[in-house]
C-alpha cells in the first residue's frame, strides 16, 4: 500500500537511480556491440535476435541479484506465480480488443487497407517471431524495470497519481538514453504509452498485466509500421489506422477495459 507520509530518505533513492542508469548503460552497450558485429540498424533479424536474448538474460540475472540482495523487491510482484499468465492475457486483451474494434471500422470504411503480401502462413510466422522478440527485448525487461521495480518502489512512498506520472517521465528519459526516443513525436509516444501502462499496472496490481499490454502493442505495431517485416503491409495515407487503431484508441480505452476485466473476471486483489 502507498504511504504518502513515509519520510523522504535521500540514501534509499540511490539504489533505484543507480539501477536505472546501469540498466541503460548495459542496454546501450549491447546495442553498440551488436552494431559493431552485425552493422548498424534494426533490420538485421539475427542481430535483433542476439540483442533480444542478451538483454533478456541480463535482466533476469539482475532480477535474481535484486531479489536476493534487496528484500523490498520481493514485495513488488516481480516473481511470476500461478496467476501471472491470467494477468498477461488480461493486459493483452486490453490492447487487442479496442485495436481490433477500431481497426475493423476504419478498414470497413476504406480509410486504410492491410495486405497479406505473402499469404496467411507467412504473416502468422512473422507475427509469432515478432511476439517472441518483443517479449525478450522489450515487454518483459522494460516492464520488470519500470512497472515492476520502479513502480513498486515509488508506490510505497508516493500517491498513485505521482507514481504513474514519475515512472512515465523516467521511461521517456530511458528512451532518450538508449536512443529509442530522440525526437518530440517519439518522446510523446513513449509518454502516452507509459502513462497508459502505468494506469493499467495500478488498476490490476500486477506488472504482468503491463507486460501483456506492452507485448500486444509492440506485436501489432512493429510488423505494420516498422518497415522491417514484409508479410503485412499497411496502406494508411491519412494515418487513421496508425493513430486511432494502433495508438490513441487502445491507450485510452485499455485502462478502462482493465477495470472491467478485473471487476468482473479476474477478481484478484492488488499486491
Amino acid at each position: 500500500m502507498t504511504d504518502p507520509r513515509r519520510p523522504f530518505r535521500r540514501r534509499e533513492w540511490l539504489f533505484p537511480l543507480t539501477l536505472l542508469l546501469v540498466a541503460a548503460g548495459l542496454w546501450w552497450s549491447v546495442l553498440k556491440l551488436s552494431y559493431v558485429v552485425f552493422g548498424s540498424g534494426y533490420g538485421h533479424q539475427l542481430a535483433h535476435a542476439v540483442r533480444a536474448v542478451s538483454i533478456f538474460v541480463l535482466v533476469l540475472l539482475a532480477l535474481a541479484v535484486l531479489v536476493r540482495h534487496h528484500p523490498a523487491a520481493r514485495r513488488y510482484g516481480l516473481i511470476p506465480d500461478r496467476r501471472s499468465l491470467r494477468h498477461v492475457l488480461a493486459g493483452a486483451a486490453a490492447y487487442v480488443v479496442p485495436m481490433a474494434g477500431i481497426g475493423a471500422v476504419i478498414l470497413a470504411l476504406g480509410l486504410a487497407r492491410v495486405d497479406l503480401s505473402h499469404g496467411v502462413p507467412a504473416a502468422a510466422g512473422q507475427l509469432l517471431t515478432v511476439l517472441v522478440l518483443v517479449l525478450l527485448y522489450e515487454a518483459i525487461p522494460e516492464e520488470l524495470i519500470f512497472r515492476g521495480y520502479l513502480f513498486g518502489f515509488l508506490a510505497e512512498r508516493w500517491p498513485t497519481w505521482a507514481t504513474v506520472a514519475t515512472q512515465s517521465l523516467a521511461f521517456c528519459v530511458w528512451g532518450f538514453l538508449i536512443g529509442a526516443a530522440r525526437t518530440p513525436d517519439r518522446l510523446l509516444l513513449f509518454f502516452l504509452m507509459s502513462m497508459s501502462v502505468g494506469v493499467i499496472r495500478a488498476v490490476s496490481g500486477s506488472v504482468y498485466t503491463a507486460i501483456g499490454f506492452h507485448m500486444a502493442f509492440q506485436t501489432a505495431t512493429q510488423p505494420l509500421l516498422g518497415g522491417h517485416w514484409d508479410a503485412l503491409a499497411l496502406d494508411d495515407p491519412d494515418l487513421w489506422f496508425t493513430d486511432l487503431a494502433l495508438g490513441l484508441g487502445p491507450m485510452l480505452l485499455g485502462p478502462l477495459l482493465v477495470v472491467l476485466i478485473y471487476r468482473s473476471v479476474v477478481r484478484t486483489p492488488p499486491r
